[in-house]
């Protein structure tokens, strides 16, 4: 009950401090971009980052929570790498960025360089897209924490939607090469 309070009150704080106090749901994810593609990518962007700065946050008040390593977490890691192709994908990267954010590797590196070596040793990090998607946010927290811009949320968006094309072609080619 502690962590989840914690996770639904930096929902709050981040609200109000996201953007000096805008809101950037309804500024930017409210049908007044140049079109209803970017519409969607912001959206997707947002739900992916909102999601994980609660779950940081969170994690970082949180007296309950552990450091462990990566290889401690890869069935947990698959789980959510699993969650693209249940129509809970958001959630699943979300959780997948943010195991990697408070993981050994991730809390005892300072930069991307140093932490880059780490992270690729591990599916899903293997992967250029996420690893792409894991820098950006990487880099974001440690330079600018919780402020967000448009084009942050737009390039996790991109990232995201990429991500999840990407496993619904592979599941498809699956399919198709299991009939």
């Amino acid at each position: 009950m502690k962590h989840i309070l914690l996770h639904e009150l930096a929902h709050i704080f981040c609200t109000r401090n996201e953007i000096d106090g805008d809101n950037f749901f309804e500024r930017y994810c409210m049908d007044d971009t140049i079109s209803r593609e970017e519409d969607g990518t912001i959206n997707a962007g947002y739900a992916v980052w909102r999601e994980l700065i609660a779950e940081l946050i969170a994690f970082e008040l949180d007296d309950n929570c552990d450091v462990v390593p990566l290889r401690r977490k890869k069935d947990l890691l698959s789980y959510y790498e699993g969650e693209l192709l249940t129509g809970n994908g958001k959630m699943g990267v979300s959780m997948i960025l943010c195991e990697a954010m408070t993981s050994a590797e991730g809390e005892a590196s300072m930069t991307w360089d140093a932490a880059k070596s780490k992270f690729t040793r591990f599916k899903p990090f293997d992967d250029p897209l996420y690893r792409d998607l894991l820098e950006l946010v990487f880099t974001h927290v440690r330079e600018y924490f919780i402020v967000i811009d448009r084009d942050f949320i737009y390039e996790i968006g991109v990232l995201y939607l990429s991500i999840a094309a990407q496993a619904m072609i592979a599941s498809l080619k699956n399919r198709f090469q299991e009939e």
